[in-house]
This record gives C-alpha cells, sequence and structure tokens, in this order.
C-alpha cells in the first residue's frame, strides 16, 4: 500500500474498471467490518486470559495492564522449558495471546495499518501464511535466545511485514515512484522499531527473526511486477531458491533449541540486542515477562 506503479501512475493492484469506483462506498463498509471483528476476535482473547487470572496483575509485575506470567503460560505463552516437554504449539499458539490490554491496542494498530492493506493487496492466503511463518520463526529465534522468559504476541509477525514491505520494495524497483524515499522511510521504520526493542519487556530476538522470515517468504509469496520473460524467469529462479533456504532456516534453528545449545556461546554479547544495560533496568524482574 506504500508504492505506486511508475508505468502506469496508480497504486499496483488497483483496477482499470470504472465500476470498481462504485464499489469505494462498499469497500470501506467492509473494511469497517472487518477491523470491528479482528479487535473483537483479539478482545475476546485477552478477556479470557484475564478472568482466567483473577483480573488484571499489579502494575510492577505486567505494565501492559494483563494478566501474569503463570496465567500467560498456561493460556500458551512461549516458555522454552514447556516447549522443550512436549509443547511445540506453543511456537503458534504463543503469536494469538498479548501480555495485556496496552500490548492489545498497539498490535491491533499496526496490524490494521500495515498487516490489512496487504491482504486486501494480495489476498488472505499469501498474506495469512506469511503471517504464521514469521511468527513461528520469531517464536523460535527467542526460545533459542531466552528459553527463560515467558513471551507472548504477534510483534514479531508484525515486524516480519516490515520485511515483507522491504521484499516488495526491491523486487520492484523500478516500477515504483519514488523508490529511495520509501526505502529511507521503510528503514527509519525499522531501526525505530529495533531500537523500542531494546527496552526491557520487548522480544527484540522475536522481531529479528521475524524480520527475516518476513524478507524471505516475500519473495516467495508476493507476485513481483514483471513485464518480461526475462524477469519472470529470475524471479523464477529466485524462488526456487529461497523455498529451500526457508526450509533449511527452521529445521536448522529446531535443532539448534531442541539441542539446548547455549546460543551465547557462539553469539557472545548478543544479550545487548534484546535490552540495552541501561540503569540497570534488564535486571529487573520486568524483563521476565515479554511482549513478541
Amino acid at each position: 500500500a506504500l508504492f505506486y506503479d511508475r508505468r502506469h501512475g496508480r497504486r499496483r493492484g488497483a483496477g482499470r474498471w470504472r465500476l470498481l469506483r462504485c464499489c469505494v462506498g462498499a469497500a470501506r463498509g467492509l473494511l469497517l467490518l472487518d477491523i470491528v471483528d479482528v479487535t473483537d476476535r483479539r478482545g475476546v482473547q485477552l478477556i479470557w486470559e484475564i478472568v482466567k487470572n483473577g483480573g488484571l496483575e499489579d502494575f510492577a509485575k505486567n505494565p501492559f495492564f494483563g494478566p501474569s506470567q503463570a496465567t500467560l503460560v498456561v493460556c500458551g505463552a512461549k516458555f522454552a522449558p514447556a516447549i522443550l516437554k512436549g509443547d511445540f504449539w506453543r511456537f503458534l499458539s504463543a503469536m494469538f495471546l498479548h501480555t495485556g490490554i496496552a500490548h492489545l491496542i498497539i498490535c491491533m494498530l499496526l496490524q490494521l495499518k500495515v498487516v490489512l492493506s496487504l491482504e486486501r493487496k494480495y489476498g488472505f492466503w499469501r498474506i495469512g501464511i506469511i503471517y504464521v511463518l514469521c511468527g513461528i520463526f520469531g517464536n523460535i529465534i527467542t526460545a533459542i535466545f531466552l528459553p527463560a522468559q515467558v513471551s507472548c504476541g504477534s510483534d514479531g509477525t508484525l515486524f516480519g511485514f516490515l520485511g515483507v514491505l522491504l521484499a516488495e520494495l526491491t523486487q520492484n524497483w523500478k516500477n515504483i515512484n519514488g523508490p529511495v524515499r520509501n526505502l529511507i522511510y521503510l528503514l527509519i521504520t525499522i531501526l525505530v522499531a529495533l531500537a523500542v526493542g531494546l527496552l526491557p519487556g520487548v522480544d527484540n530476538f522475536a522481531h529479528i527473526g521475524g524480520f527475516v522470515m518476513g524478507i524471505l517468504t516475500g519473495f516467495v509469496f508476493l507476485p513481483g511486477l514483471s513485464y518480461g520473460k526475462c524477469q519472470a524467469r529470475w524471479r523464477l529462479c529466485i524462488v526456487c531458491a529461497l523455498i529451500p533456504l526457508i526450509l533449511v532456516t527452521f529445521v536448522a534453528t529446531l535443532l539448534v533449541f531442541y539441542a539446548g545449545v547455549n546460543a551465547y556461546n557462539w553469539c557472545p554479547g548478543c544479550e545487548v540486542i534484546d535490552c540495552l544495560p541501561v540503569l540497570n533496568w534488564c535486571n529487573q524482574d520486568l524483563t521476565q515477562l515479554t511482549s513478541l
């Protein structure tokens, strides 16, 4: 939704027929229904978490206005010891939970801003597959680097769509108006999001994992603007190369996790990626509950 087709001077994916203009009002109504539907489902899920917790947790323990760590673990949050005991489904379930009301609002605003527009542009199945793969891979990465922390949320998935936008911009560079301007804007957004991930209570490893998978899946699942056989063949080669790479990446990271490898032995100093050691805030109990 951010980029424009230079050759035709309009948003890519827009229809050519006048009939489409008559559907704008109906589309706006459907968009509102989608927003209400998504918000309702997420909100009901969070209400269930809070009810199961017996109310909101103390602000000192959960500043996101939500349940306790124990309740989140019961509901399906990412917790490496539980995954190692057989709860592999937590890689998936954690991305649909929220640490609190504030976390839900932030995620919904970002999802409605980025993901919904991409879904309308490329379809449910393409975006849905990318959404799930980015979320699972982000949870695998954070389980490797932060095995003792309880974390949940769709932030890693949403960060993955920044990678999707980067892939979309790259493969359609020549067909977009102002590609350099769009690239600068996107890079600034990514850097700001990574900087926020340095704060306590935010899982930057899930962000990075989702971002990497977003780039890979973006090249695979998003159709490019190709105007010749040469470009089409080049894209086919990229897709054929990236699909095995995605599979190998998932298998390799899962093997590292289940083997119990200490990631900091081969990546010294990586703890700074998740929490910048300033004013001793990384040593607070807040870091034990993180939003992805």
